[in-house]
């Protein structure tokens, strides 16, 4: 005689939250690596050294890269650039510079460039901007200015 084996409800309900479990794990151990934490578009018109952009929280959930993608920019003499700063804002102390980074191609027809520059990330979190470190001749102006962060 065969004897049918019934399951308790106790054995169902951990078996199938074994198997849930199992899936959850798969899927954050083989899942592609995060996007930004964040980013933001904007744009700019007639800026000249000191401009600063609009501030986020960076809450560095992510080890991503800054960039910083102008589409559409031009200064408004032929041959010259601009510089992007990234900061941090400090309250009490001086704000902490991430270095510059050269747009030499903002001397282009208004339209019909793009230029890109990233940052490694900072390492920690805080409240970050870009500032117009120079704009070498005149002024500069963008159609698009993409920040992902």
């Amino acid at each position: 005689m065969s004897q049918r084996r019934f399951l308790t409800l106790s054995t169902a309900i951990k078996r199938v939250t074994l198997f849930v479990l199992s899936v959850a794990v798969s899927l954050v151990a083989f899942s592609s690596p995060a996007a930004a934490e964040g980013s933001w578009t904007s744009y700019f018109s007639g800026v000249v050294g000191g401009f600063e952009s609009r501030r986020w929280t960076d809450n560095d959930s992510d080890t991503d890269i800054t960039r910083n993608v102008l589409t559409g920019c031009w200064v408004t003499h032929n041959g010259a650039g601009m510089g992007w700063e990234l900061r941090r804002h400090r309250t009490a102390l001086p704000d902490v510079s991430y270095g510059t980074k050269d747009y030499g191609s903002c001397d282009l027809v208004a339209g019909s460039n793009s230029e890109r520059e990233s940052w490694p990330s900072p390492g920690t979190s805080g409240t970050f901007y870009l500032k117009v470190s120079y704009v070498s001749s005149g002024h500069a102006s963008a159609n698009e200015q993409y920040v992902a962060y």
